[in-house]
């Protein structure tokens, strides 16, 4: 709701919170969500990187991108 907003320091600070609590699952899915919006090329792993956060955060900046994919598009990594 942030990131539509135009709140995107408080939309990253969800996304990084979410991350934190969610451990190496969320992270993953994370991964995968911004593989598919172009702007994650690391491995799915659930590491939480600096590549990963500057990824997320260069989601969070965009009105339009959605780091949480589509189940069927993520099902391997998170299983």
């Amino acid at each position: 709701i942030r990131q539509s907003m135009g709140q995107h320091a408080a939309a990253f600070m969800d996304y990084d919170r979410a991350a934190n609590l969610g451990g190496e699952r969320m992270v993953k899915i994370y991964q995968c969500g911004l593989a598919s919006a172009g702007l994650y090329k690391g491995r799915m792993d659930g590491n939480y990187t600096n590549e990963v956060r500057t990824a997320l955060q260069a989601c969070a900046n965009s009105k339009t991108c959605d780091p949480l994919p589509a189940d069927e598009e993520c099902k391997d990594p998170t299983s």
